[in-house]
């Protein structure tokens, strides 16, 4: 969708499209620092119309609609999805009321989540808790519940958030009723999960198969796909639930938190999925704050996003990349994942097809 910026003489061995359109010269430049003689061995990048967004991911949500013949799991409100590798999964999802779950869902809350099959077409969507009160999942109030201990030290505090988020100490926020996703685990099968606003990885997210096997997961948010990321603002001392330095980031110190149960923080997750980003970006929680020895996102997958997102300042703080293209998503695709309404597409390649039959054949 824009332009190929080149320093030195890289080859390219393949076609090379672009949507930059200059009135005058080549279809890539340089960043004015630097020498830049490409070898484009097909020919010259061509032109091609630029690739858009689809406006949001509710095409996902149809196919939990059990009237419309959807096979698929609806969630309401924050919902916290750990897959196990026997293919199962197990939700905590308290706003999802029992008599209001289609296809046989069930939400369970935090101290009692439930066990159940992945949906029969492979698709999960979590929605906001709906603002009609005639609407079957509608809740009027927040729930509430204790926040989440964070290393040793317990949280006792109640917060307006149905699954405990933030944990003691985090500065993140989250919205009491928002179709949140906190999701980790191994994956057995083929499943996508959409989510109406973030999907946040909360440990590592891998297929039981490992990279080459059938297994395939596709994570699409309207809003961020995030690695979740804890980090204190830090008045004194070190607290005890801090992992690692505490360091002053624009006046202030902050530390990272640990997870609950564990004596560090949420260190190098492993991520296997195809993400997108409808209206923002796959991130990192607060990429800028906490100490940066955290090790790299290691991704097997794809990532289509509208934006840019952050990961981390090199050597201050947050999480180096380290990003490998799953090759089968050139042919498979989780399921229902794109709805491909507002994409341009345009031949890359063509072939004639010799004929099973003469045209005079009888």
């Amino acid at each position: 969708n824009d332009a190929i910026m080149v320093c030195g003489s890289p080859q390219f061995l393949g076609n090379v499209t672009t949507s930059y359109q200059p009135t005058s010269g080549n279809r890539y430049r340089s960043n004015g620092n630097c020498s830049n003689n490409p070898s484009f061995k097909p020919g010259d990048p061509r032109y091609a119309d630029p690739l858009t967004m689809p406006p949001n991911n509710v095409a996902i949500k149809a196919e939990t609609d059990a009237t419309q013949a959807g096979e698929g799991c609806l969630f309401t409100g924050p919902t916290s999805i750990t897959l196990n590798a026997a293919g199962t999964m197990t939700v905590s999802s308290p706003y999802t009321k029992v008599g209001a779950a289609p296809n046989n869902c069930l939400g369970g809350t935090l101290a009692s989540p439930v066990t159940q099959p992945l949906p029969p077409n492979g698709v999960i969507y979590v929605q906001n808790v709906p603002s009609a009160s005639t609407d079957p999942n509608y809740t009027a109030a927040c729930l509430t519940s204790t926040e989440l201990s964070s290393g040793t030290s317990a949280g006792t505090a109640t917060v307006q958030h149905p699954l405990g988020y933030p944990q003691k100490a985090d500065i993140t926020t989250y919205a009491c009723k928002a179709g949140d996703v906190f999701l980790k685990g191994t994956l057995k099968g083929r499943l996508t999960i959409a989510a109406d606003t973030n999907i946040e990885i909360i440990g590592n997210i891998t297929h039981q198969g490992g990279s080459g096997g059938s297994d395939l997961l596709g994570l699409v948010a309207n809003n961020y796909v995030e690695i979740y990321h804890p980090v204190d603002k830090v008045t004194s001392g070190t607290p005890a639930w801090c992992y690692g330095a505490v360091l002053s980031r624009g006046g202030d110190d902050y530390c990272n938190i640990k997870l609950p149960g564990s004596s560090t923080g949420l260190v190098a997750p492993s991520v296997q999925a195809a993400l997108l980003s409808v209206a923002h970006s796959f991130r990192v929680q607060n990429y800028a704050y906490g100490e940066d020895n955290l090790g790299s996102i290691v991704l097997n997958g794809a990532i289509a996003q509208k934006y840019r997102g952050l990961v981390g300042v090199i050597g201050t703080a947050g999480y180096g990349k380290n990003y490998n293209y799953d090759q089968r998503l050139k042919y498979q695709s989780p399921p229902k994942f794109l709805n491909p309404v507002a994409a341009a597409w345009q031949i890359v390649t063509w072939i004639e097809q010799a004929p099973a039959y003469a045209w005079n054949a009888p």
